[in-house]
């Protein structure tokens, strides 16, 4: 497959489904492909680390979104993620990050594992619940997608009255960082973050009235102490920014671990029997078919890459999906082997801009997956799933699965949605 046949694989239907053909031919090109005079992709591991490392990089800024996107401003999805940390540069970026990154730190992340499992095992029997009901469970909308959003509501402070209104939502804050969305899409993108953001300014005002221990009320104590350091709108926009993290990896990390096992029974025996594989099984998943496949930089100055000299102001696109899978750096790449040694993938990206939120990602499936497995040990697929037209994020539109209706099952009562927070 030749350069310009990859690239129109990746930007086709084809690319939505499997991606990797395209990506292992890109690599036979180099660690760094240049396109055009100013547009590089990188799909070499090093590289990519590199350049996720350099700190004169510059993430996506305004001045692209004019270029490519001449009417963003009028999409407040658009505009609010260049509020926050995703898509700022220093100073602004150094200067809000810890406030955020500390409520994810090891002891935060480690204090929620309880929550975490409890939540596991009421989602798991509300899949046996369905099955009982319906025949089929979908291990999207009934597991992949509640759980981490339950988990963000919690740290947020979000009652769970208010938890089902946020897994109808979540899914639609990120379709304004695909690469060709649907117009259609795209204002459901910009409904979908007004109602967040007016949940959220509802939110904050009741904390102000009455503090708690969650991350709100931390945020809007360190704007009152200092309010240089967080302005009002940054809470807000960081608030909505959390809900929509909470799925853009965790939840198709996910579905794809529960696909996985339902195709690979010799590693769903083994979850279930051995806790330790847990983490480098999901350590595999998360190479192997990385949730979040590529993000943008820009060079602020002439840099050399992998023997590619990058100008000024060059657009660097780089493919994580193909990183993770580099030759050069995993051996037999395209194959799944949980036991690989030194199995550090960039699916959470490097340097300044590594998702905080990782270490929580990684313990929500490693907790999660076993649970599934040992609640339904004999849930299997019932069909075949099918996928959203997603290529930033690979996502799962259907995982169809069932249990025996023998299976037992637990009752946790309906959960009614309110939009306003108490």
């Amino acid at each position: 497959m030749d350069l310009q046949s990859a690239l129109a694989w990746l930007m086709g239907p084809e690319g939505i489904e499997d991606p990797y053909p395209a990506y292992q031919a890109l690599h036979e090109h180099g660690p760094v492909v240049q396109v055009t005079d100013s547009m590089f992709v990188v799909v070499g591991y090093d590289a990519a680390n590199q350049i996720l490392r350099d700190p004169s990089i510059s993430v996506v800024n305004e001045a692209r979104l004019e270029r490519d996107w001449p009417a963003w401003r009028a999409n407040r999805a658009a505009t609010l993620l260049t509020e926050t940390v995703l898509l700022t540069d220093p100073p602004d970026h150094g200067r809000v990050r810890p406030l955020l990154a500390g409520w994810f730190s090891a002891r935060r992340v480690a204090d929620m594992r309880g929550f975490i499992r409890e939540q596991s095992d009421q989602l798991a029997d509300g899949v046996a619940g369905r099955c009982a009901d319906d025949g089929v469970a979908d291990l999207v909308k009934d597991f992949a997608l509640p759980l981490p959003v339950r988990i963000m509501c919690d740290i947020l402070g979000v009652p769970p009255s208010d938890h089902r209104w946020f897994e109808e939502r979540a899914g639609d804050l990120l379709i304004v960082m695909e690469a060709s969305p649907e117009p259609g899409e795209l204002e459901r993108g910009n409904r979908t973050t007004q109602e967040i953001e007016a949940y959220m300014t509802d939110l904050v005002a009741a904390r102000r009235r009455r503090p708690a221990d969650d991350l709100p009320s931390a945020l809007i104590a360190a704007h009152d102490r200092d309010r240089t350091a967080l302005t009002a709108q940054e809470i807000l926009s960081h608030l909505v920014l959390l809900m929509a993290a909470a799925l853009d990896s965790t939840a198709y990390l996910l579905a794809n671990g529960l696909l996985h096992l339902l195709r690979h029974p010799e590693h769903a025996t083994r979850l279930r029997a051995d806790d330790g594989f847990a983490q480098p099984y999901v350590e595999e998943l998360l190479r192997w078919d990385t949730p979040s496949q590529f993000t943008v930089r820009r060079a602020t100055s002439t840099m050399r890459v992998a023997g590619a000299t990058l100008p000024p102001d060059a657009e660097i696109l780089i493919l994580l999906g193909a990183v993770n899978r580099d030759p050069r750096r995993f051996d037999s790449p395209h194959e799944f082997r949980p036991d690989r040694p030194g199995n550090h993938s960039l699916s959470f990206s490097a340097g300044p801009h590594f998702c905080f939120g990782a270490p929580l990602a990684r313990l929500e499936a490693q907790i999660a997956l076993p649970a599934v497995l040992r609640r339904l040990p004999d849930l299997t697929l019932a069909g075949e799933p099918t996928r959203l037209n997603r290529r930033a994020i690979r996502w799962y539109d259907r995982v169809p699965a069932t249990v025996p209706a023998t299976a037992t099952r637990t009752t946790t009562g309906a959960v009614p949605g309110t939009v306003r927070a108490a």
